[in-house]
């Protein structure tokens, strides 16, 4: 999955539409918050430690949720010509996330 053209693809959509006079809203997993960074050190470090891992990634997804995703989608319910963008979701985790 990494390097297959996820990232490329979504910023494509995101100025397509922006062409198109729909304002895009794109939101990135890893988030660059504190759990986003703390998450970053963990993956850094070998050998992995799979169970902090997964309680980091399981911490970054819900913060992320709460921070960004809700008020963001929140916004764009009751904001016209705006669409949200999110270069990761649930299902893609069970491919990234150590068992």
């Amino acid at each position: 999955m990494d390097g297959s053209g996820k990232d490329t693809q979504l910023l494509r959509l995101a100025a397509a539409l922006d062409r198109e006079g729909i304002t895009p809203i794109v939101l990135h997993e890893t988030s660059y918050g504190h759990q986003g960074r703390a998450l970053r050190t963990a993956l850094a470090n070998f050998p992995a430690d799979v169970v902090l891992q997964r309680e980091l990634f399981t911490s970054e997804r819900r913060d992320h949720a709460q921070r960004k995703i809700k008020p963001a989608l929140s916004f764009v319910r009751s904001t016209p010509g705006f669409v949200l963008l999110q270069n990761r979701s649930a299902i893609s985790a069970a491919a990234y996330q150590p068992l």
